[in-house]
């Protein structure tokens, strides 16, 4: 497995050993889609070119700027604000992955208007058709309280997890392109999620939900229907008892349109910066780690980052965050020197963020796959063209995704963090009578490193990794976060017989 970035920001090798716990009959696997920032601009600042490509003049001398509808600069493929055309390409990927459902986690527009999520909700048409689901928050470019009514009016499914027909009076796309969403109305309605719940004064706008075994939190902090807002600090005892309600050892997500803490912007989930109301900061770290989540998702900044942020009062309050990249217009360059040393330095003397790893200039999604307490997050990307901007044209993305990353977890065993340099030998886990522990092996930052010649012993080539599963009724696999390749894993187990395969999880 590779991080496959192009700023060199990563600091830590994250790497995971399952604990080794006898395995029951389960579920099948099954896989969700997540999308952030799905924009497009209406309008865009110009330069005519004469028929040689040169700029034209005004009149008082400087170029001549005329003000074009971007849509228009497109061939109309992306109306009322909405990336249609990304969002046409991405929902097929989706039916390809086979995802049960998706979720968008804000500025499903670049407009906070009527036509604007009305179009939207016809693209997200597509979705249930496929028989997907579809359970979106909002963002700060869909921050209007006319928006938020319509909102609850047009995904009802936040509610009850029925997904059906958007209102007749809603349905907006334009043809010009002649670029029509997928159709199949006989697949409708159909249910996805049960136990939906919101807290008081966000009704259908914060809600959970449970799936195949997970539980999903969204939480929206933008001013409803009357103009008001539900600020995330006062959700926090309703996200509590949602995450403290599910089963044990089972995984639960929770997304938000704002990031804990930024890589471009400065907002953040309780306020305007990372030093902002940093008392609701400690207080929702800690109930993600006390309730056993192991990442917080959100959007806003158009760029894929994975950090580790902690608390402004103890660094051992830390959860995982991953802000997604987008499929929008926009392509944020990371903020140099970072909102972190900006901010969290001066304030308290001490970094908030440990990066793991960035990727720029990406259209980009995840799928996320949930295979009884394993969850394995993949990002999925196509390049812009650009690594930091904006674009005006969406271009057919076919052949160009590429599988970013792949990284998760295990509800049932534990993350450690290594400097790059450092040695594997000091990671070990053991559970139910079966123990794992690595022998040989250390952080190299890439294959270049690699040493020509074999390794003593027989032991495999670095980069190498063999995964260990004993007999049942005991199950075990040591697993491995890494910039360039694996390391030689060995396990050993108490009971059994044992079988060897290498190759990724």
């Amino acid at each position: 497995m590779s991080y496959l970035f192009h700023q060199p920001l990563l600091r830590w090798a994250m790497v995971g050993l399952l604990s080794m716990l006898a395995t029951q009959t389960r579920a099948q696997p099954w896989s969700f889609g997540i999308l952030a920032d799905t924009q497009w601009p209406r309008y865009a600042w110009y330069v005519p070119a004469d028929s040689l490509g040169s700029p034209l003049v005004a009149a008082l001398g400087g170029d001549s700027i005329e003000i074009v509808s971007v849509d228009s600069i497109g061939g109309w493929r992306n109306p009322h604000t909405v990336a249609a055309d990304f969002l046409h390409q991405i929902h097929d990927r989706f039916r390809q992955h086979g995802v049960k459902l998706v979720v968008a986690t804000g500025d499903l527009a670049d407009e906070s208007t009527l036509d604007a999520i009305h179009s939207r909700a016809t693209w997200a048409q597509e979705l249930y058709e496929s028989g997907i689901g579809f359970f979106p928050v909002r963002g700060n470019h869909d921050a209007t309280a006319d928006v938020a009514a319509e909102f609850v009016r047009l995904f009802p499914q936040t509610q009850d997890g029925i997904q059906r027909a958007i209102p007749a009076d809603a349905v907006l796309w334009t043809d010009s392109a002649q670029l029509h969403p997928y159709r199949n109305p006989q697949a409708l309605p159909f249910a996805v999620g049960t136990g939906f719940s919101s807290p008081e004064g966000a009704l259908g706008r914060s809600y959970a939900f449970q799936y195949g075994g997970a539980t999903f939190a969204l939480i929206d902090i933008f001013p409803g229907p009357d103009g008001v807002s539900l600020p995330a600090a006062a959700q926090l005892t309703w996200l509590d008892s949602v995450l403290a309600a599910r089963p044990a050892n089972t995984p639960a997500f929770v997304f938000c349109h704002y990031p804990l803490l930024g890589i471009n912007h400065t907002e953040q989930l309780f306020g305007s910066s990372p030093v902002y109301d940093t008392a609701s900061q400690g207080a929702f770290i800690r109930i993600l780690q006390k309730r056993g989540v192991k990442v917080y998702v959100a959007g806003h900044d158009h760029i894929l980052q994975h950090s580790l942020v902690s608390s402004a009062t103890n660094p051992a309050e830390r959860i995982e965050q991953i802000i997604l990249s987008g499929a929008s217009f926009k392509f944020y360059p990371p903020s140099v020197p970072s909102v972190d040393e900006l901010y969290n330095i001066p304030a308290f003397g001490w970094s908030r963020e440990v990066p793991l790893v960035q990727d720029l200039g990406q259209v980009g999604y995840v799928v996320a796959t949930v295979d009884g307490q394993k969850v394995v997050f993949e990002s999925w990307g196509a390049p812009s063209g650009i690594l930091a901007g904006e674009i005006f044209k969406s271009g057919d993305l076919s052949g160009k995704w590429t599988l970013r990353r792949r990284w998760g977890w295990s509800e049932n065993g534990k993350g450690m963090r290594i400097e790059p340099g450092g040695s594997y030998q000091v990671l070990s886990d053991s559970g139910a009578g079966t123990s794992a522990r690595i022998l040989w092996g250390g952080w190299q930052r890439s294959v270049a490193t690699r040493p020509a010649e074999p390794f003593p012993n027989g032991s495999p080539p670095t980069g190498r990794a063999m995964l260990i599963w004993p007999a049942q009724p005991g199950r075990c696999g040591a697993w491995s976060w890494k910039r360039a390749r694996r390391p030689p894993v060995r396990l050993s187990f108490p009971y059994g017989s044992i079988r060897a395969r290498p190759g990724p999880i």
